[in-house]
């Protein structure tokens, strides 16, 4: 009768640091972001905590990296209206613009609670959240 354990399951895939983003993303989607943790982030996507620790220094970091994402989506969805903008009236232009917004929150509601919550205490610590937050704003 052996006594050892099961060895765990190595992780081969591509971008783990996607895919860490991804499991996140489905855990916010049945708990708030100040329940989730790096070590529960872990153990659903089946690696160890070092693992997620070369990836992401902190949960504020990963969501920052989630808020990131979010806001490069959000520039996808005001792409087609930014394009067509010389060819709207400026009421136009800003109705559009509320209904991709509207649009992006309905389609990516974890992305946006992250991206407007108080969950990043300060964006200035993540350059390239600031950086893309600002793009999406312009």
């Amino acid at each position: 009768m052996s006594t050892r354990q099961p060895k765990k399951k190595a992780y081969h895939h591509g971008d783990l640091r996607d895919a860490l983003i991804s499991t996140a993303l489905d855990l916010l989607q049945n708990e708030a972001a100040d329940a989730l943790s790096l070590r529960r982030l872990a153990q659903h996507s089946g690696v160890t905590a070092a693992a997620v620790y070369r990836h992401f220094n902190s949960k504020e970091e990963l969501l920052a990296a989630i808020a990131t994402e979010g806001f490069r989506e959000m520039i996808r969805f005001f792409e087609n209206t930014v394009q067509q903008a010389h060819q709207l009236s400026a009421s136009e232009l800003l109705i559009r613009l509320g209904e991709d917004y509207i649009a992006f929150a309905l389609q990516h509601p974890h992305h946006f609670r992250i991206m407007f919550s108080q969950a990043i205490q300060d964006f200035s610590a993540y350059p390239l959240l600031q950086e893309v937050a600002q793009q999406a704003f312009q």
